[in-house]
């Protein structure tokens, strides 16, 4: 696991070729991560390789919790949005008629479709 303690360093794009050798090893001990920035811009980074992945199994995990949404989304479509909260809200007050003791929530956020 990544020390907490660690840096993010900054290096501007030029620099990169004179100083690689020392960045790849201070990454590496997971000391820092460096941003590359060309022109004050940030264009790159260099990270560890536990690092990348890291960010690999959380895109992946982003990845499917967006499909779902994505799956959703389509799937209503074409139905007006107050109608959605309308039958959202029925569905969540199920439950509580039912005597389990679960209350609703108060209001029903509009969906991001």
């Amino acid at each position: 696991m990544r020390d907490r303690s660690s840096t993010i360093r900054i290096v501007e794009l030029s620099d990169i070729g004179s100083n690689l050798a020392e960045i790849v090893d201070e990454v590496s001990r997971q000391e820092s991560r460096v941003i590359v920035e060309q022109a004050g811009t940030p264009v790159a980074a260099v990270v560890s390789a536990e690092d990348l992945r890291r960010l690999d199994r959380f895109d992946r995990a982003w990845a499917g919790r967006t499909r779902a949404l994505e799956t959703f989304g389509t799937a209503f479509a074409d139905e007006p949005t107050a109608e959605i909260e309308e039958r959202v809200g029925r569905i969540v007050a199920q439950p509580r008629r039912a005597g389990d003791g679960v209350d609703p929530p108060r209001a029903i956020p509009a969906p991001i479709l």
